[in-house]
């Protein structure tokens, strides 16, 4: 899931705590923050959110790429959405969540491009982010 923010978003914060409180093993959060606002703002998000997504309004969740959730209302339908998911990684098997960490086996030729994400600061509020895009890896 990927989980579009920004620091000065008073939404935001009660859509973070949700995450934290997730109960879904199954899920990984990644959380970019695309605002040049922003003081951890990363151009790569802006892309994705922009013309990857054409997002128009925060917070928003991604869901596999497809389940779109924007603003605090739609993200109480979290739950359901990751419930009724199913994740479909194409040319990927023995896919495997632990710890935070993504590990899988890739049965064709390709490009794989990640996300290297760490947990940071919140600059308004006492609170971190777990799991920040801070660049990506291809």
């Amino acid at each position: 899931m990927e989980y579009y923010s920004a620091d000065w978003c008073e939404p935001c914060r009660d859509v973070s705590a949700q995450l934290t409180n997730l109960s879904n093993e199954t899920a990984v959060v990644l959380q970019h923050h695309g605002s040049p606002a922003d003081s951890t703002f990363l151009s790569a998000s802006k892309l994705r959110y922009d013309d990857t997504y054409r997002l128009l309004f925060l917070p928003a969740m991604v869901v596999d790429g497809s389940h779109l959730l924007t603003g605090t209302r739609q993200a109480m339908d979290l739950e359901t959405v990751l419930a009724n998911s199913t994740p479909a990684w194409s040319g990927l098997s023995s896919l495997v969540v632990s710890n935070q960490t993504l590990l899988w086996n890739a049965s064709l030729d390709g490009t794989v491009r990640a996300w290297y994400a760490e947990p940071t600061p919140h600059t308004k509020i006492n609170a971190t982010h777990p799991s920040l895009a801070r660049s990506m890896i291809s």
